[in-house]
């Protein structure tokens, strides 16, 4: 721009004043102070911490480098005075290259010694956070794991708030999983088309939400994005307790925390959308048919008792037509609520056809699974789904199948027609009912 300023005042025929010269400097000053006004204005980064930790690193680097070339040569002339001419080119060598090989496991050792001796507080949160990265698998269900993450978060970085969003691929939307803090009364879905997100998805790096909707002005937003470079979700951090900025050391360590969260959450969506049914939350047919297999074979070898359980909702076709389709989808997800809080942690149910539903029990015997299958009967019948102009009632009915029970060839499918047989009886019997009936 100086330049071009000159060039123009020398083609009209006019002198460049003094002065302007001295202008140029004052321009260029300009530059470098623009710099570092943005590196604290958008906290880049640390200075004072990034030039510390360079000196820290460089000094000691630089000492086991000494360290490990004179112990080199040193080496290189004990060898040469103890052993034979001919023989010492070959000793030096291998001494050389066992040298070589120590060399990147004491560098990281070192790398090790100076974050926990000169950086403690960087190198307690990392461990934290890498604690909670190994968590998150053991938890299932992602539910369960969002909801870990954002409370622990919150205690972590002493943060106000926290939320985590998933994308959804098929609806384009992202649907905030878990929240915890003061982010629990806020509810939106974010668009995966939008400007903003894309802007996350290609930076990578915590930003302030400013062009988010729903989301604190004064926290932080994190993208998690895997390594193929796409997004899987949001984690949104508010404000910390008492109002000091985060450090740009946590915003870093955020950022690992989300590659590697970005990869778990995925990998947990993608074994929930083959496992579980979407509608429901159950197992998929071919899911809980496994899971009986399995448990067949256990009760077998150890002789324990089993029963399995078909359950199917009375009249479900005229709810449809009558109330539509939408009513029908609210009267299967209540009834899947209702049987699955019946159940222990170890039994299995999953939706075995439209309005059908198969349990899986162990270590239950005929009677023990009628007591379950009525308090299942009665939920379902005690059921209103609110719909327009009043509300929906349905009923149940139910057949059992034991294990003990069972003649000729025992596998998963032959309870499950005995099953299914029993089913009938209570249909035909005049619905509402569990059949065989136990007293």
């Amino acid at each position: 721009m100086f330049q071009l300023l000159t060039v123009s005042l020398e083609r009209l025929g006019l002198a460049v004043p003094e002065w302007l010269y001295g202008l140029e400097g004052l321009l260029l000053l300009g530059y470098p102070v623009a710099f570092f006004a943005a590196i604290f204005r958008y906290h880049l980064f640390d200075i004072e911490l990034a030039a510390r930790r360079g000196l820290v690193y460089m000094g000691l680097t630089g000492s086991l480098l000494l360290v490990f070339y004179a112990a080199l040569g040193a080496g290189g002339a004990l060898f040469s005075h103890l052993v034979e001419e001919k023989a010492s080119v070959w000793t030096v060598s291998a001494a050389t290259l066992l040298l070589g090989l120590l060399f990147t496991p004491l560098r990281r050792a070192l790398q090790r010694l100076i974050a926990r001796r000169f950086f403690p507080e960087r190198y307690a949160l990392r461990q934290r956070l890498i604690a909670l990265a190994g968590e998150l698998p053991a938890l299932g269900k992602l539910p369960r794991m969002g909801e870990h993450l954002v409370s622990r978060l919150t205690g972590i970085f002493g943060a106000r708030s926290a939320a985590l969003w998933i994308a959804d691929p098929d609806s384009g939307l992202l649907s905030r999983l878990a929240a915890a803090g003061q982010a629990q009364g806020e509810e939106c879905l974010l668009p995966l088309g939008d400007p903003g997100i894309a802007a996350l998805q290609k930076g990578g790096r915590p930003v302030a939400p400013r062009h988010l909707p729903g989301l604190d002005p004064d926290g932080f937003v994190v993208p998690l994005v895997r390594s193929g470079g796409e997004l899987t979700g949001l984690l949104a951090l508010g404000r910390k307790e008492g109002g000091p900025a985060y450090p740009a050391e946590e915003l870093d360590l955020l950022s690992l925390l989300a590659h590697h969260v970005a990869t778990v959450f995925e990998n947990a969506r993608l074994f929930e959308s083959a496992t579980y049914e979407g509608l429901t939350g159950l197992l998929r047919r071919e899911a809980v048919l496994e899971q009986l297999d399995q448990e067949l074979e256990r009760a077998l070898r150890y002789g324990r008792p089993l029963t399995v359980v078909m359950a199917d909702l009375d009249h479900f076709k005229s709810v449809n037509d009558r109330y539509g389709h939408l009513a029908g989808d609210r009267l299967l997800q209540s009834t899947a609520r209702g049987i699955a809080a019946a159940l222990r942690s170890t039994d299995r149910i999953g939706r075995y056809g439209g309005e059908e539903f198969l349990l899986v029990l162990p270590e239950t015997g005929l009677a023990a699974a009628g007591v379950v299958a009525e308090k299942i009967r009665s939920f379902v019948e005690a059921t209103e789904v609110p719909v327009e102009g009043g509300v929906l009632r349905a009923t149940v009915s139910i057949g059992l199948a034991a294990l003990e029970e069972l003649d000729g060839a025992v596998t998963g499918r032959n309870l499950i027609a005995v099953a299914d047989r029993a089913l009938y009886e209570a249909k035909r019997g005049g619905r509402n009912r569990v059949h065989p009936r136990v007293a």
